[in-house]
């Protein structure tokens, strides 16, 4: 892994807004997953991701591989189900959720739709997909094998990339920029923390901006040289 347990203690701390904001400091890309794939479940997603492919399928038999990571898989995961977009057939239904709960994942990620109850647990595992759906996904797909990458609302998540998600939507952050994305996001909330401060004092949004985006700014673009 390129990151730690302080990288990861500091980027749990950030919003997701401004860990989207610090990606696009560095990349020119917000590494932000489709607004159609959005957290039904729970408060929160965070956490190193596990990636297996979905696939459609005829077949009568339990998603035996997801049911075998969410069984081993350690503490704060999150367990991501791509590969073969169905908005309407559900991969992850209350039994998963519950004992992903209980084993206390980072979270869920699909792209297909999501067979939960909209009223979340206080300690429920964060659950994001393309929307609830009462039809399960036995006999229609299929979790085919752990992979080392696969796409999932439009980015492409590979295995060990952190996942950060919320009501406001979810982003992937590659493993490789991890440390770089925790000092910049800090960054950018003290920013935004000092602007909303003056502005309380001035009542000037734009004399606000003038005094603290352009530096802060220029010092985030540094970094990512």
């Amino acid at each position: 892994m390129l990151y730690d347990n302080n990288d990861l203690n500091a980027l749990r701390e950030r919003s997701t807004a401004a860990i989207s904001d610090a990606l696009d400091t560095i990349t020119r890309r917000q590494q932000t997953i489709s607004p159609s794939i959005s957290l039904l479940y729970g408060q929160r997603i965070f956490g190193p991701a596990i990636t297996i492919m979905v696939a459609a399928t005829a077949e009568k038999a339990f998603h035996k591989v997801c049911m075998q990571t969410l069984d081993e898989c350690e503490e704060g995961s999150v367990i991501v189900l791509a590969g073969d977009p169905d908005p309407i057939t559900a991969a992850f239904t209350t039994t998963e959720i519950a004992i992903a709960s209980k084993r206390r994942l980072g979270g869920l990620l699909t792209d297909c739709a999501v067979r939960t109850p909209a009223v979340s647990a206080p300690d429920a595992v964060g659950v994001a997909g393309a929307g609830r759906s009462p039809a399960s996904g036995f006999g229609r797909i299929k979790t085919m094998a752990l992979c080392p990458s696969s796409t999932c609302g439009g980015v492409t998540i590979s295995q060990g990339d952190i996942i950060v998600g919320d009501h406001l939507g979810v982003v992937v952050i590659p493993t490789k920029l991890v440390h770089e994305i925790a000092v910049i996001a800090h960054r950018y909330e003290q920013r935004i923390a000092d602007m909303e401060r003056d502005i309380d004092v001035s009542g000037s949004l734009r004399g606000a901006t003038d005094r603290h985006w352009k530096i802060v700014e220029a010092e985030a673009e540094g970094d990512g040289q």
